[in-house]
Protein backbone atom coordinates (compact mmCIF):
# COMPACT_ATOMS: atom_id res chain seq x y z
CA UNK A 1 0.00 0.00 0.00
CA UNK A 2 0.89 3.35 -0.90
CA UNK A 3 1.70 6.11 1.71
CA UNK A 4 1.91 9.78 1.09
CA UNK A 5 4.83 11.24 3.47
CA UNK A 6 5.61 15.15 2.69
CA UNK A 7 7.56 15.15 6.09
CA UNK A 8 10.58 14.85 4.20
CA UNK A 9 9.67 17.46 1.03
CA UNK A 10 9.38 20.17 3.73
CA UNK A 11 12.29 19.14 5.24
CA UNK A 12 13.88 19.05 2.36
CA UNK A 13 12.09 23.02 1.36
CA UNK A 14 13.20 24.07 4.91
CA UNK A 15 16.91 23.90 4.37
CA UNK A 16 16.59 25.54 0.98
CA UNK A 17 15.31 28.23 2.03
CA UNK A 18 17.60 28.22 4.49
CA UNK A 19 20.82 28.04 2.31
CA UNK A 20 19.34 31.09 0.12
CA UNK A 21 19.17 32.92 3.19
CA UNK A 22 22.24 32.39 4.66
CA UNK A 23 24.01 33.17 0.88
CA UNK A 24 21.97 36.37 0.62
CA UNK A 25 23.38 36.74 4.38
CA UNK A 26 26.70 36.98 3.32
CA UNK A 27 26.45 38.59 0.33
CA UNK A 28 24.81 41.30 1.99
CA UNK A 29 27.72 41.41 4.70
CA UNK A 30 30.40 40.95 2.12
CA UNK A 31 29.14 44.06 -0.15
CA UNK A 32 28.69 46.19 2.96
CA UNK A 33 32.24 45.39 4.05
CA UNK A 34 33.92 46.36 0.85
CA UNK A 35 31.47 49.29 0.72
CA UNK A 36 32.87 50.70 4.40
CA UNK A 37 36.51 49.51 3.05
CA UNK A 38 35.89 51.62 -0.06
CA UNK A 39 34.99 54.68 1.42
CA UNK A 40 37.89 54.88 4.18
CA UNK A 41 40.41 54.15 1.26
CA UNK A 42 39.07 57.18 -0.42
CA UNK A 43 39.25 59.91 2.67
CA UNK A 44 42.60 58.29 2.96
CA UNK A 45 43.38 59.51 -0.57
CA UNK A 46 41.60 62.73 0.23
CA UNK A 47 43.93 63.41 3.72
CA UNK A 48 47.39 62.25 1.67
CA UNK A 49 46.45 64.56 -1.47
CA UNK A 50 46.14 67.32 1.08
CA UNK A 51 48.94 66.60 2.75
CA UNK A 52 50.92 66.78 -0.10
CA UNK A 53 48.96 70.45 -0.98
CA UNK A 54 50.58 71.50 2.47
CA UNK A 55 54.34 70.55 1.20
CA UNK A 56 53.86 72.56 -1.91
CA UNK A 57 52.44 75.38 0.49
CA UNK A 58 55.54 74.88 2.43
CA UNK A 59 57.88 74.88 -0.66
CA UNK A 60 56.47 78.12 -1.79
CA UNK A 61 56.32 79.68 1.46
CA UNK A 62 59.84 78.68 2.20
CA UNK A 63 60.94 80.51 -1.81
CA UNK A 64 58.84 83.71 -0.73
CA UNK A 65 60.81 83.96 2.44
CA UNK A 66 64.26 83.40 1.04
CA UNK A 67 66.19 86.45 0.65
CA UNK A 68 69.26 85.10 -0.91
CA UNK A 69 68.40 83.71 -4.34
CA UNK A 70 71.89 83.13 -5.21
CA UNK A 71 71.52 79.46 -4.26
CA UNK A 72 68.97 78.82 -6.42
CA UNK A 73 71.11 77.69 -9.89
CA UNK A 74 68.42 76.23 -13.11
CA UNK A 75 69.20 72.47 -13.12
CA UNK A 76 69.88 72.20 -9.24
CA UNK A 77 67.77 70.21 -7.10
CA UNK A 78 67.34 70.41 -3.38
CA UNK A 79 65.66 68.78 -1.01
CA UNK A 80 63.69 70.70 1.64
CA UNK A 81 62.35 67.35 3.28
CA UNK A 82 64.23 64.34 3.03
CA UNK A 83 62.58 62.68 6.19
CA UNK A 84 58.88 62.25 6.85
CA UNK A 85 57.61 65.31 8.52
CA UNK A 86 54.71 65.12 10.64
CA UNK A 87 52.24 67.13 9.26
CA UNK A 88 50.12 68.07 11.83
CA UNK A 89 49.10 67.13 15.91
CA UNK A 90 45.17 67.09 14.40
CA UNK A 91 46.27 64.19 11.52
CA UNK A 92 48.32 62.12 13.43
CA UNK A 93 48.95 59.33 10.84
CA UNK A 94 49.92 62.08 8.02
CA UNK A 95 53.06 63.14 6.84
CA UNK A 96 54.68 64.60 4.41
CA UNK A 97 57.61 61.95 2.98
CA UNK A 98 59.29 64.56 0.76
CA UNK A 99 59.68 67.77 -0.76
CA UNK A 100 61.96 68.81 -3.80
CA UNK A 101 62.45 72.10 -5.26
CA UNK A 102 63.97 71.74 -8.65
CA UNK A 103 65.15 75.38 -10.33
CA UNK A 104 64.45 75.23 -13.76
CA UNK A 105 65.61 78.64 -14.71
CA UNK A 106 66.63 81.81 -13.35
CA UNK A 107 66.82 85.63 -15.07
CA UNK A 108 67.69 89.19 -13.48
CA UNK A 109 66.63 91.90 -15.55
CA UNK A 110 67.89 95.00 -13.41
CA UNK A 111 65.62 95.10 -10.01
CA UNK A 112 63.79 92.20 -10.91
CA UNK A 113 64.66 88.18 -10.21
CA UNK A 114 62.25 85.71 -11.82
CA UNK A 115 62.87 82.08 -10.74
CA UNK A 116 60.86 79.32 -12.28
CA UNK A 117 60.99 75.89 -10.12
CA UNK A 118 59.07 72.36 -10.16
CA UNK A 119 58.20 71.26 -6.54
CA UNK A 120 57.36 67.68 -5.65
CA UNK A 121 55.79 67.05 -2.78
CA UNK A 122 54.50 63.49 -0.96
CA UNK A 123 52.11 63.33 1.12
CA UNK A 124 50.94 59.79 2.81
CA UNK A 125 47.98 59.46 5.34
CA UNK A 126 47.83 55.72 6.51
CA UNK A 127 47.82 53.34 3.51
CA UNK A 128 47.30 56.15 0.84
CA UNK A 129 49.94 58.05 -0.69
CA UNK A 130 49.81 60.84 -3.48
CA UNK A 131 52.34 63.47 -5.18
CA UNK A 132 52.06 66.02 -6.58
CA UNK A 133 54.27 68.03 -8.83
CA UNK A 134 53.89 71.93 -9.16
CA UNK A 135 55.74 74.42 -11.42
CA UNK A 136 56.03 78.12 -9.96
CA UNK A 137 57.41 81.00 -11.32
CA UNK A 138 58.44 83.49 -8.72
CA UNK A 139 59.08 87.36 -9.30
CA UNK A 140 60.89 89.15 -7.23
CA UNK A 141 60.70 93.45 -7.47
CA UNK A 142 62.73 95.05 -4.12
CA UNK A 143 61.04 93.35 -1.18
CA UNK A 144 58.06 91.89 -2.91
CA UNK A 145 57.44 88.18 -4.04
CA UNK A 146 54.79 87.63 -6.53
CA UNK A 147 54.31 83.53 -7.10
CA UNK A 148 52.67 82.31 -10.09
CA UNK A 149 51.29 78.85 -10.31
CA UNK A 150 52.02 77.87 -13.73
CA UNK A 151 51.25 73.51 -14.21
CA UNK A 152 50.17 70.95 -11.35
CA UNK A 153 49.59 67.67 -11.48
CA UNK A 154 49.22 64.40 -9.97
CA UNK A 155 51.87 61.62 -9.92
CA UNK A 156 50.63 58.02 -9.38
CA UNK A 157 51.00 55.08 -7.73
CA UNK A 158 48.64 55.78 -4.96
CA UNK A 159 49.29 53.33 -2.38
CA UNK A 160 52.29 52.39 -0.17
CA UNK A 161 53.44 48.61 0.57
CA UNK A 162 53.56 47.57 3.35
CA UNK A 163 56.79 45.49 2.95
Amino acid sequence: MYVNNQRGHLLLLTMVVMAVVSISATTGLYISFNARTDSLLVKEKIQAYYIADGGIELALTKLQQDVDWSKWVPGTTQWLITEPMLFSDKVKDGVIESIKIKTLTKTEIETEVKLRVEITSKGVYRQAQKTLVVTAELIRVGPLTEVKITGWKELYPVFVSNT
